[in-house]
């Protein structure tokens, strides 16, 4: 039973939980035309909460010795986006998560020699992030959280990294 309960923990005393954590930049300054702070720690997640109609997301494939994936969904609820700026700040907001990645993949290297590539980002539609949900049972889930500031404007940005159970580094 005790071994039961370890497993579902979503503790952040993990392994491999303490060298994300340690490898999370907690502020990235983006150009100076935008600024992430960190907002939430990871932690190994249960499940994935299905996105909103208002979340913006991105996928990022990774390679090497962290194999997985990273989908980035930042929440536009409530916030005015003119369609002259919707070009622009969807560039920024790509940026602003290739630049927040690769940092983090750069110090998870530094720090801890796991070493990573980061494939460049795509969009994804709301259907195909929920068809990933439903697969998600055969996939190790991480969770964290960033905001996202530009123009005077806060947007929180929820960050999932899934990779497959068992896979190499997660058993460090």
């Amino acid at each position: 039973m005790k071994e039961l309960v370890k497993q579902q923990e979503t503790s952040l005393d993990h392994p491999l939980i303490h060298q994300f954590n340690s490898s999370l930049p907690r502020e990235v300054n983006i150009y100076n035309q935008a600024f992430l702070i960190l907002d939430r720690p990871i932690v190994k997640a249960q499940r994935i909460h299905c996105p909103t109609e208002h979340e913006l997301a991105l996928h990022f494939a990774t390679t090497g010795e962290l194999e997985g994936s990273f989908t980035c969904l930042l929440d536009t609820y409530k916030k005015d986006i003119s369609d002259a700026e919707k070009s622009t700040f969807l560039s920024l907001y790509s940026e602003s998560m290739n630049i927040l990645l690769g940092r983090f993949l750069s110090n998870l290297d530094s720090e801890f020699d796991i070493l990573s590539a980061l494939n460049a980002p795509h969009s994804i539609t709301r259907d195909k992030i929920l068809t990933f949900i439903k697969k998600t049972t055969e996939l190790e889930k991480y969770s964290f959280g960033y905001t996202l500031i530009s123009n005077f404007k806060e947007y929180d940005c929820r960050i999932i990294f899934t990779q497959k159970l068992n896979s190499g580094v997660s058993n460090v």
